[in-house]
């Protein structure tokens, strides 16, 4: 399979990660606190509160910074305090995506995902609950009710990487690493905690592979 690509440099650092209502203001400090009491810290990390939009309990919009606790002028003030100390930042962003049609990542994925597809090209962005149905499989995860990237189709990986954009997920910038969690895939509203062996995956060309064949 060949040798592993080097990671960057600051992943084999010190890092900060713990569960906590985060914000900017409560990273900022912890930046500073760890400047002032000389504390080896290389990368700060943020669990799923930063996507929590509004607070709302299932708000989860991951590419979408919640904008309650890291406002339009505090981004860019975290950003600008974190690099001056050296330091870089990850966040969260787990592979279930909230099916609501305001929140553009599921909207735009459903766009791709109904459209006439050519021959040997098929979008297929979100996993599928059955064979020859664009319908994805629904179920519930910290957003509430779910559906996940399917991540065997390569115009679905193409999607999902265009999402790290700066000009997509706005505020982020090259100090930006992510955490892939929950990718088991977990899901809580079944009775196995995780997708039905009978969901299907659709490649680019247009083989189907039953999630029990990757599981």
């Amino acid at each position: 399979s060949g040798f592993m690509p080097l990671p960057l440099l600051h992943i084999l650092g010190y890092h900060f990660c713990k569960w906590y209502p985060v914000s900017a203001d409560m990273l900022m400090e912890r930046n500073r606190n760890f400047t002032d009491y000389g504390f080896p810290v290389d990368v700060l990390w943020s669990d799923i509160e930063w996507a929590q939009q509004n607070n709302d309990p299932q708000g989860y919009e991951y590419f979408k910074f919640n904008p309650l606790n890291f406002t339009a002028t505090s981004v860019p003030e975290m950003n600008s305090q974190i690099e001056e100390s050296g330091r870089r930042i990850v966040v969260i962003v787990d592979p279930h995506i909230k099916a609501s049609d305001d929140y553009f990542v599921y909207s735009e994925g459903m766009t791709y995902q109904n459209q006439t597809q050519p021959y040997f090209n098929v979008s297929n962005i979100f996993v599928r609950a059955a064979s020859h149905n664009s319908t994805p499989f629904y179920g519930d995860c910290w957003p509430g009710n779910s559906v996940w990237l399917d991540v065997l189709n390569e115009n679905a990986q193409n999607f999902w990487g265009q999402l790290f954009d700066y000009s997509v997920f706005i505020g982020s910038n090259y100090m930006y690493s992510f955490w892939n969690d929950m990718n088991e895939p977990s899901v809580f509203s079944t009775a196995s905690g995780t997708m039905p062996m009978d969901a299907v995956h659709v490649k680019a060309d247009e083989k189907e592979v039953t999630h029990l064949e990757l599981h």
